[in-house]
């Protein structure tokens, strides 16, 4: 083994090559190394882990027989990527003949080498990934249940969902289920409690479908409670929840009491009290009292009676009216009441509300409802992944639990305890109960001594999601060793490394300081609260870096807290802009973090202004972007074309962009929909007629393409992507482009289904990085997304945040708990209806335990945002004011903490809030060590650079055309072979004296005889010569130009509907004629026709098709010259519609008849 103790050093993830000698912690990193040893391995913020967890691997990889021997497992699949192709490059290193860069090299390529070494004849095999199993926890598991199925309780060739789709797929069941149980008798019990929950929720479909889908998704937490559907199982269930919760708390009070000064003179305390014929010796009990629910409780809160207040408190006025005697205060034991606990308090008053044994149970109505509508969305669900073959991860985790915990071990798990030899967990903070109890069920087998290790390795004050059900006291009690059953553990020796590669002395310093004595002190474990463990500067760490302190901006609410929030942001890009002007490099790397995404666009408009290209990870939501609302808008009114909202959206579209004179105009046209209201305005409105042209056109292909096609077809046909392009740069076109891949990925071939589908891919969907700013240093995400990733100055903006804030005004309807004390044991309690009086303890003290473990999760959140930054790290904050102007401190908020740890409010003498127009200027503050300070109001420097009235940056060239590739399949139209409405020997324009626009805007014209004719058809009546004008007029012609081509226009076609084989035509009664006829076809394997006749007519023994053409012969052509052109022109289109017809009415095909009719010469010519 080399001495990996001469030169210990640790690559952070940035990838720095850092050689370090003499290092606080250099023992433990050697001692990591060892193989034959199972490590519990804490590794805080910046300490080289992932290094580290390399190094082990290649050690192990160096003495294993096999490297599937080795089991490394993480929680993602791009950190298992990552450790794979770290793990790939060393061994590619090994073979590497230049002299290595240090000492640290040297020695792992020398790990590498030995691993080569023992498998070079797997080489091939190893770099392609295929010996090496460093896999993700559910891949591992899935790879585990579909090698034995049958076992595992799944569907042979079960897959396992994408986290999309599986939420997807959670909610068509919940639809499904509450749709079928809605079908059911009044009387049903599952009927019932349906109503009843609604009516609990305020008859809020959204909040219960979203309250099944996340309990749902936590199925494996509510153990049996709804796997059998019984009152009274039900009743028992809470009963046991209650004590377990009780007892838990009961035993916290007790530890607490026993080594407070009063607890250990407990029995002196009586004495004196009893000597002086004190009342409350009759209520004390004689001894500190039990833990248990039936004979401690009632004792304890006897005890909390005489010791405290009404509020909560240790009295402070004691005599005979409270039970003690006059004179009390002077005594010893009057002092010791005083100096109890603050815990110990805390613990006393929260067992008052707790019930009694006997006491009336909460609100059972409420909670077996929940129970009968889970129970009826589990039996469902579970049906319906059987019946798709599919997995999603609880299902997954709980199979392969099933797999491993059969009594007779199959030859699965036979083979695979003897392939297994060593296990490597990374974050493992982040594990959750299903996982935990799978690393126990591999490694039940083990002994001491028999050569295999567990390597764990995580950081508790990371663990930051707890939202994915992750329990950070799993990693806390791993220290003790990993239990494989009541009586064993695997042992573990814990190892904690200290040294921090990452930061500045100065920031290390102060998060020591202040995590140590303020955020973190005294942890509670039953809140899930960690200890915190100091850190330590690499020897050789930037020795010779400018010292910089830690900075707190500060903004009062004034005039109102939105205009102080643009403040602080004005402030964070002007000071961006300001380094990124003075870095000598440009590499420096900013990270702007933020605690959750409330005020991200105030963020981003200050940094468009000041012209600060910034990479924005899971920024705004993809429907937040404008330019993708209209699309969303288009898609819909395609899709749903009785989408009011949709049709009416797009009257101030970029492609559109009416102004208010015209949507007033529109929505005065006719009483129907808006839809409606859009068709009527085409005569008065040029532009609404090209739009109306382009949708009609788009609609005729809705069911038969791809709904993304058809959309991005009108939308480019609209001219969206250029209006895109100008009006928000290549931002706008990539999150275009993004909703259309989604649009894509949601398609099922059936429009409506398509829609909804995209909309819940939307609701996930986040605004893709702008390729003018991908190769930018400044970042903008939330901290979530910045765990693993550090950045040379660090903004945390937004430090009045209250992660606990929402919950404490809006109570959530239902918590499901862990209870204190135990680690497996849930319990779930549903909200009071508001509908009754009276409250519910229960909830009550598992909603105090659901805020303060969010509470303890929230300082971990502050300690990862804080531990980003190598050298710098700015925060700031708004704070609200009285009407005096007098700062109000958060406490709920991290500014919070620095208020309790500096005690700002009085010794930095900021109570007076300061308006950033103050002429005194900002105020400062700094600590006594130099590392902190605190800046009142300071003033952000003048944008230079020009913006777009949006606060966008003004887009200087125009996008490139945006273009996407055609699909092989096609919908085609009949009358895609047309070449115009003139042929290819049409009438050129300005040969109709008069009629100049007419002949120059051909298509125009088409459109408007067509319409005419369409009116006749329908209502026999044409519109007045007025509205045609102003329609034309929106079309560039003027007055007396408009007026003649109107008149011309109808006279064409009042012409044309009194020749008496048309007239015959449109008197068939309306059953037997088609005006504009949408019809299609399937002629050939993959492809569908469709198109639209413009007259269609059955007279008893045939039918007609008439297609018009507005077309006449050129100047000097023969009329008939012309006749033949033009049927040569569109056999074709006019063949395909016969057969078309023929399919659609089940006709020979030699019973229709195809002609062409040009309105210009009220000539007619059958196409044979």
């Amino acid at each position: 083994m080399t001495d990996f103790s001469k030169n210990a050093r640790a690559h952070t993830e940035s990838g720095a090559n850092r050689g370090e000698t003499h290092l606080a912690d250099a023992e433990e990193r050697r001692r990591a190394l060892h193989p034959s040893v199972s490590f519990h391995l804490e590794a805080p913020a910046g300490s080289g882990k992932t290094f580290l967890l390399t190094a082990r691997y290649l050690r192990l990889l160096g003495i294993v027989k096999h490297p599937g021997q080795i089991l490394a497992m993480t929680f993602t699949n791009k950190a298992a990527a990552e450790m794979q192709q770290r793990v790939l490059s060393r061994l590619e290193s090994a073979s590497n003949s230049a002299p290595p860069k240090d000492d640290l090299e040297a020695e792992m390529r020398e790990l590498a080498r030995q691993a080569m070494g023992r498998h070079r004849q797997r080489w091939e095999l190893i770099r392609s990934g295929g010996a090496l199993r460093i896999q993700t926890f559910h891949s591992f598991c899935y790879g585990l249940v579909t090698q034995s199925p049958l076992e595992a309780g799944i569907a042979p060739g079960a897959t396992l969902l994408g986290e999309l789709d599986q939420t997807i797929f959670m909610r068509d069941a919940i639809k499904q289920t509450l749709d079928a149980i809605m079908k059911r008798a009044p009387s049903d019990a599952y009927r019932q409690a349906l109503e009843n929950r609604l009516l609990f929720l305020n008859n809020s479909w959204p909040h219960l479908v979203q309250e099944l889908e996340d309990l749902l998704g936590r199925r494996e937490l509510l153990g049996d409670l709804i796997q059998v559907m019984d009152r009274q199982r039900t009743e028992d269930y809470v009963l046991d929840g209650i004590r377990s919760m009780v007892e838990a708390d009961l035993r916290i009070l007790r530890r607490g009491f026993e080594c407070s000064s009063l607890g250990t003179a407990w029995g002196n305390f009586l004495e004196d009290l009893a000597s002086h014929g004190a009342d409350a010796v009759n209520v004390l009990p004689t001894d500190i009292p039990s833990t248990e629910w039936e004979s401690g409780l009632a004792s304890w809160q006897n005890m909390a009676s005489i010791l405290l207040t009404k509020d909560g408190g240790v009295r402070k006025q004691v005599g005979p009216k409270t039970g003690f005697y006059s004179g009390f205060s002077k005594s010893e034991h009057f002092g010791r009441m005083q100096d109890l606990d603050a815990s110990a308090v805390a613990a006393l008053g929260r067992i008052r509300a707790l019930p009694a044994p006997g006491a009336a149970l909460p609100d059972m109505e409420s909670l077996w409802d929940l129970v009968l509508l889970l129970h009826a969305l589990m039996e469902a669900y579970e049906e319906k992944r059987r019946r798709h073959r599919v997995l999603d991860f609880c299902a997954l985790e709980i199979a392969a639990l099933r797999l491993l915990d059969q009594m007779e071990p199959s030859d699965l798990q036979l083979l695979l305890d003897q392939q297994l030899q060593h296990l490597l967990v990374d974050e493992f903070q982040d594990t959750n109960r299903q996982q935990w109890l799978l690393l126990q069920r591999l490694c039940a087998e083990w002994t001491p001594g028999d050569g295999r290790s567990l390597f764990v390795v995580g950081d508790p004050k990371q663990s930051i999601y707890g939202f994915r059900k992750a329990e950070v006291r799993l990693f806390l009690e791993a220290r003790e060793g990993l239990p494989v059953d009541a009586f064993h553990r695997v042992p573990v020796e814990s190892l904690v490394l200290r040294t921090n590669f990452r930061s500045r002395g100065t920031l290390i310093e102060w998060c020591n300081e202040v995590f140590s004595e303020t955020v973190m002190s005294d942890p509670r474990p039953d809140l899930d609260e960690v200890p915190f463990t100091s850190a330590v500067c690499s020897p050789g760490n930037d020795p010779g870096a400018e010292h910089q302190p830690i900075e707190l901006a500060l903004f009062g609410a004034i005039p109102d807290a939105r205009t102080a929030r643009q403040r602080e942001a004005a402030w964070i890009a002007s000071r961006i802009a300001s380094e990124c002007g003075q870095s000598r490099d440009g590499e420096e790397s900013t990270g702007i973090l933020l605690y959750a995404r409330t005020h991200l666009p105030v963020y981003l408009d200050a940094l468009y202004r000041y012209g600060i290209p910034v990479q924005v990870s899971e920024g705004l939501k993809l429907l937040e972007r404008p330019e993708v609302e209209f699309l969303w808008q288009l898609c819909r009114a395609l899709a749903l074309p009785h989408d009011d909202l949709a049709w009416a959206a797009q009257l101030r579209s970029p492609w559109l962009m009416l102004d208010y004179d015209g949507l007033l105009s529109v929505s005065e046209r006719g009483h129907g929909g808006w839809i409606e209201r859009i068709r009527e305005s085409t005569l008065e409105s040029g532009k609404i007629s090209v739009f109306w042209e382009s949708l009609r056109e788009a609609r005729r292909h809705i069911g038969h393409e791809p709904l993304a096609d058809v959309v991005e077809d009108a939308w480019l046909a609209l001219g969206g992507a250029k209006a895109a392009g100008a009006l928000w740069g290549s931002r706008g076109i990539a999150s275009c482009r993004r909703f259309l891949e989604l649009a894509h990925e949601a398609e099922v071939n059936d429009p409506v289904a398509t829609v909804e589908r995209l909309r819940q891919l939307l609701d996930d969907a986040y605004e893709p990085v702008d390729p003018e700013t991908s190769h930018s240093n400044v970042f903008i995400m939330t901290v979530h997304r910045a765990k693993g990733l550090e950045f040379d100055t660090v903004y945390l903006p937004f430090m009045d945040w209250n992660p606990i804030a929402r919950e404490r005004t809006a109570p959530p309807p239902y918590l499901l708990e862990q209870t204190p004390g135990a680690t497996d044991r849930r319990l779930l309690a549903v909200r009071p209806d508001r509908r009754r009086e009276g409250s519910d303890p229960i909830y009550e003290r598992l909603r105090d335990l659901h805020l303060s473990r969010r509470w303890g999760e929230a300082k971990r959140l502050f300690y990862v945002a804080a531990t980003r930054a190598r050298g710098r790290l700015r925060m700031s904050a708004v704070l609200p004011c009285d009407k005096n102007g007098k700062t109000m401190w958060r406490s709920r908020a991290p500014v919070g903490w620095l208020n309790e740890h500096y005690g700002l409010a009085e010794a930095a003498a900021l109570n007076g809030c300061v308006s950033s127009q103050d002429s005194a200027g900002e105020k400062t503050w700094t600590d006594k060590n130099g590392r902190f300070q605190v800046v009142l109001e300071p003033e952000a420097t003048l944008p230079q650079v020009a913006v777009t009235p949006g606060g966008g940056r003004e887009v200087a060239l125009q996008p490139a055309l945006f273009e996407r590739e055609r699909s092989a399949l096609r919908v085609k139209s009949p009358s895609s072979v047309e070449v115009g409405e003139f042929g290819a020997g049409g009438l050129p324009a300005g040969e109709r004296p008069g009629l100049s626009l007419m002949w120059e805007n051909h298509r125009l014209w088409g459109v408007l005889v067509h319409y005419l004719l369409e009116c006749w058809g329908t209502r026999k009546m044409a519109p007045s010569v007025k509205s045609l004008c102003g329609f034309l007029a929106s079309q560039g012609a003027g007055e007396e130009e408009a007026a003649r081509m109107a008149e011309a226009a109808l006279g064409e076609v009042s012409a044309c509907v009194k020749d008496p084989w048309l007239e015959e035509i449109y008197n068939l009664p309306g059953g037997r004629r088609r005006i504009e006829w949408s019809v299609e076809g399937s002629l050939a394997p993959g492809s569908v026709h469709v198109g639209v006749v413009d007259l269609a007519a059955f007279d008893g023994a045939r039918w007609r098709l008439i297609d018009f053409k507005t077309s006449r012969p050129g100047m000097g052509e023969d009329a008939d010259d012309f006749f033949r052109r033009e049927i040569r022109t569109y056999r074709s289109q006019l063949e395909t519609y016969r057969e078309m017809t023929s399919m659609a009415f089940g006709v020979a095909r030699e019973s229709v008849e195809a002609w062409l009719y040009w309105t210009a010469l009220r000539e007619r010519r059958a196409v044979e």
